[in-house]
């Protein structure tokens, strides 16, 4: 339960396309990143009147159809699953107010390993560290002075993203961060965390 005086203004979410299921088998081994992603989003939607999904837009599509990039398709999936059926937009841009909710969804680095999809990369650990800091903070700066062109050499799928919640959240002083978890399967920093307002 949210307490009276708080709000969740962005929960951040991995952006695995194992967390949809049409990419998930028999087997579903991001079952329990998945459930800590809805929950996180389930408990931050009292109050909120809408919710923006930000995620890499340059990312593939899934299901051409639809015309929507793979971290937006994520994000609407794991809001149905968390029971909202509000308003949601996907944009590259929106100023945050009271009864928003960001649900930013993205990655760390893919290159933590020799497994990884980019092979390993020393200079993923020190940049994904960072990341961490700044969401358990809530430290907008951290996320707007981001090396976005280190961030693509090292596959960061979550820069752009992070990058559009911190700007719309910049002016606001009463933000605390929380890491609710992370991990890097296969390679690739993940994470589930929050910001929320306390008033």
């Amino acid at each position: 339960m949210t307490a009276p005086g708080v709000r969740t203004a962005a929960v951040f979410v991995p952006s695995s396309p194992m967390l949809l299921p049409e990419y998930v088998g028999l087997a579903d081994p991001v079952a329990a990143i998945r459930r800590l992603a809805v929950q996180a989003i389930a408990d931050a939607l009292p109050g909120a009147s809408s919710v923006v999904v930000l995620a890499d837009v340059g990312a593939p599509l899934v299901g051409g159809w639809t015309g929507e990039p793979l971290g937006v398709r994520i994000g609407r999936h794991l809001l149905d699953l968390a029971g909202w059926d509000g308003d949601v937009q996907a944009g590259t841009s929106h100023y945050w107010n009271e009864t928003t909710l960001y649900l930013v969804v993205g990655d760390g680095s893919a290159r933590r390993s020799v497994r990884a999809p980019g092979h390993l990369d020393e200079r993923a650990f020190a940049v994904d560290a960072a990341l961490l800091r700044a969401l358990d903070s809530a430290d907008t700066e951290a996320l707007l002075d981001l090396d976005l062109g280190l961030c693509d050499e090292l596959m960061v799928t979550g820069a752009t993203a992070l990058r559009l919640a911190a700007y719309g959240l910049k002016d606001r002083t009463d933000l605390v961060g929380e890491v609710l978890w992370d991990g890097d399967p296969w390679g690739v920093q993940y994470w589930v965390a929050r910001w929320r307002s306390i008033r």
